[in-house]
């Protein structure tokens, strides 16, 4: 239904039925890019961003079209550029700096850039662990995304299998697929 839901974002903002006083929520300009990135439609969703961010309400506008793009080139592989937006976002909102890292830590693992990396998770663990504004689900969504990376980092291929059972039955969690992903490419090594 990616498409389906595609199609009613794009028509509900083409006839206004989703602006709120000729706003966009940066929450819908989320979602559509994050449909059309699954659909694989990037040169669409390149265009959306430039054309739509101009809709967003002033305070969400620099962020949500800077982690947009940094979404949309990280699915691109082009990672350098997707660091130079990241790096424009202000982590001020939490559902962005949630965000930022978790894609800053799967750039660190594609580049290879493995000290990074664990600084990274280090630094991630800390942050979620003494944030008193995150609720617990969601504190453990992202703690077993570090904690379950930094095992693929630290495993042999010969452990992927089990880590892949494990990270299958963890219950709250960012970004199985990817994981999944990276156990598969780590096992072929």
């Amino acid at each position: 239904y990616v498409e389906e839901a595609l199609d009613l974002y794009t028509e509900g903002i083409g006839q206004g039925i989703l602006l709120e006083n000729g706003y966009l929520s940066p929450w819908n300009f989320t979602n559509v890019v994050k449909l059309a990135l699954r659909l694989r439609r990037y040169a669409w969703i390149e265009e959306f961003i430039q054309a739509f961010a101009e809709k967003l309400p002033e305070e969400f506008r620099q962020n949500a079209l800077h982690y947009n793009l940094a979404e949309l080139y990280y699915y691109t592989e082009r990672y350098d550029e997707a660091l130079i937006h990241l790096n424009q976002v202000a982590l001020s909102d939490l559902n962005y700096h949630l965000g930022a890292r978790v894609m800053l830590a799967k750039i660190y693992y594609e580049q290879e850039e493995e000290e990074a990396l664990l600084s990274l998770i280090a630094a991630f663990s800390i942050f979620l662990k003494r944030n008193k504004k995150i609720s617990q689900d969601l504190k453990k969504t992202y703690l077993h995304f570090c904690e379950l990376l930094f095992e693929i980092i630290r495993s042999g291929p010969d452990k992927m299998e089990a880590l892949r059972r494990k990270i299958e039955d963890t219950h709250l969690l960012t970004d199985r697929g990817w994981l999944l992903k990276a156990t598969t490419s780590k096992a072929r090594i």
